[in-house]
């Protein structure tokens, strides 16, 4: 935990990081007395002004996440009155729908992890599998931190969580490096990562968020399908399902390097706001300057498109949803569309696109048919 205290004191600590330093800190006196410490010598080196007396750092800390949890939500009811006019939507043209701010629940992992179930459809259950086959569900409004895991193994030890469509999931890894999972995916990871390994690596199937956690030591290694991406300390969004033509790695801060895992010379560096993707049939690698917002607006719950065909259009709505659609108007699949919308209501989304393009649709309880 020596690693959230200085980022603390550097104000460089976040929400979610912050929230687990106080539970860890709250276990135990001895931690409490740790903790005084270590703002103690912090402000001895002068590596900052002090941040407060080392005696008062608990208090103060303390106060302000107490501060952070009792903030009220504010809910822009304007907004939300209008939003099913603000869904219509024309050709290459944006909307722009109002953000839906949730409260999460956190659940603690140690040598094994335990889940309150919370009422979830099994069907619809985050399935989290540990190293021994053991299966146990979680919903969305949990989230599974390996912080705190301590072993004595070895050997790495993996688990895995699997994503069905129509959710969303965090994860705090146990270099304290996070991931938010989007709907269908997948990831592999070690229980605890070893000092003596070479590498922190994961695998990916599906599309997620990562923020890493820095370690010149232990390079962060993402095993996406057909690249790995490789990085220090950084902030990037990876999309890599199966089916997708292409394997897209969208950098927001720091830099990675994508590299070919067949081919390793094939490999491309790139910077902040800038994407790399990787054609599955050419086996080619090329990178563009993108808006990043775009790419990582399904962490808020929201569909964005940019001129996207209207094929790859319903692929990202049965995801989002959990729907199956079924188009019998093929001659849609090459219309273009730009937009965004709330994951609320499939019937929103259809009624504005038939509405910018002329089509008739019937809906039942998890499908969407599009009429010839």
């Amino acid at each position: 935990m020596k690693s959230l205290i200085t980022k603390y004191l550097e104000r460089t600590i976040n929400d979610l990081e912050e929230k687990e330093l106080y539970k860890w800190l709250t276990k135990d006196k001895k931690y409490i007395k740790s903790f005084k410490k270590e703002v103690f010598i912090y402000n001895e080196q002068g590596a900052s002004d002090a941040i407060f007396d080392s005696k008062e750092a608990f208090s103060v800390f303390k106060a302000r996440v107490q501060k952070e949890e009792t903030k009220p939500i504010k809910i822009n009811y304007f907004e939300r009155y209008y939003k099913y006019a603000a869904a219509i939507l024309i050709l290459i043209s944006s909307v722009f729908m109002m953000y839906h701010i949730s409260k999460d629940t956190s659940v603690d992992v140690r040598n094994k992890v335990q889940v309150v179930e919370q009422g979830t459809k099994e069907t619809d259950k985050i399935v989290l599998t540990l190293s021994d086959g053991t299966t146990k569900g979680l919903s969305s409004e949990e989230e599974l931190s390996y912080l705190a895991v301590e072993t004595t193994e070895t050997t790495l030890e993996y688990n895995e969580i699997n994503v069905p469509r129509g959710q969303i999931f965090r994860l705090v890894l146990s270099d304290g490096s996070l991931v938010w999972l989007n709907s269908e995916t997948k990831l592999k990871y070690p229980k605890k990562f070893l000092k003596g390994e070479a590498t922190r690596t994961v695998v990916l199937e599906g599309e997620a968020f990562f923020e890493i956690a820095h370690n010149k030591e232990q390079p962060f290694i993402v095993n996406a399908s057909a690249i790995n991406i490789k990085v220090l300390g950084t902030k990037f969004n990876v999309s890599s399902y199966p089916n997708d033509e292409h394997i897209n790695t969208t950098l927001v801060e720091g830099s990675v390097n994508v590299v070919d895992s067949i081919s390793p010379d094939n490999s491309i560096l790139i910077e902040p706001s800038f994407q790399a993707s990787f054609d599955r049939s050419s086996t080619s690698l090329s990178s563009k300057k993108v808006n990043t917002d775009n790419y990582l607006a399904w962490m808020q719950k929201k569909i964005v498109f940019e001129d996207l065909p209207f094929k790859e259009l319903l692929v990202k709505i049965e995801r989002a949803y959990n729907i199956v659609i079924e188009n019998k108007n093929i001659g849609l699949n090459n219309q273009r569309f730009t937009g965004q919308f709330d994951i609320e209501e499939v019937d929103v989304v259809f009624k504005a696109l038939s509405t910018s393009v002329y089509f008739e649709y019937e809906t039942t309880s998890n499908k969407v048919t599009i009429k010839n």
